[in-house]
C-alpha cells in the first residue's frame, strides 16, 4: 500500500513538473528544476538556500525527494520543504509556501516519525541560522551607515577648525 501510494505521488509530481532550461529559470519563473541541472547549478542553488532563498529550498526539497542530481533522501526533502515554507511565509511568497507545506506533509507520510523529528530540528536550526545571519548583516549595514555619518561630520568639523578665519 505504502509503495503504491509513493509510486502514484512520484508519477503525479513527475507529470506536473514542467521542464525548464535550468535551475536559474526556475528561480526566475517559478517552474520546477529540470533534469539538465549540473553540479555547479546545484552548488549555486545550495548557496542561495544558505542565504535564505525560499525558492531555492523548494527546489532542493524537490531534488532530494525525487532523487535528481542527489541521492533520494526524504528526510532532507522534508527539511528543505519545511525551511521553504517558513522562509516563504516570512517573505510573502504564498504559492511557494503552500506548495512547500503540501510537499512537507507528503514527506511526513513517507518517513518514520523519528526522521521527521530530526529533519524538523535541522530545519529549525537552519531557519534560525539564516535569520541570525540576516540580522547580523542588517546590524553591520546600520553600523557602517552610522560610522560613515560620523566620519562625514568629523571631516566637516575638522575642515571648519582648519580653515583660515576670514576676519583676520
Amino acid at each position: 500500500m505504502r509503495f503504491s501510494i509513493m509510486c502514484l505521488v512520484i508519477a503525479v509530481v513527475a507529470l506536473a513538473a514542467p521542464t525548464r532550461a535550468g535551475m536559474l529559470d526556475w528561480l526566475r519563473d517559478g517552474a520546477f528544476a529540470s533534469d539538465d541541472m549540473t553540479a555547479s547549478d546545484l552548488e549555486a542553488l545550495e548557496a542561495r538556500a544558505d542565504d535564505g532563498d525560499a525558492r531555492a529550498h523548494l527546489v532542493l526539497g524537490h531534488l532530494h525527494g525525487e532523487g535528481r542530481l542527489v541521492a533520494r533522501n526524504w528526510s532532507r526533502a522534508y527539511e528543505h520543504y519545511t525551511t521553504a515554507a517558513a522562509l516563504a511565509g516570512a517573505r510573502s511568497l504564498a504559492d511557494e509556501r503552500a506548495h512547500a507545506e503540501r510537499q512537507a506533509r507528503r514527506m511526513v507520510d513517507l518517513l518514520p516519525k523519528e526522521e521527521v523529528v530530526a529533519a524538523q530540528s535541522r530545519a529549525t536550526r537552519r531557519i534560525e541560522s539564516i535569520r541570525l545571519r540576516h540580522e547580523l548583516a542588517d546590524t553591520l549595514r546600520q553600523a557602517r551607515d552610522w560610522a560613515t555619518g560620523v566620519a562625514v561630520h568629523a571631516g566637516r568639523a575638522l575642515d571648519a577648525l582648519t580653515e583660515p578665519s576670514e576676519g583676520k
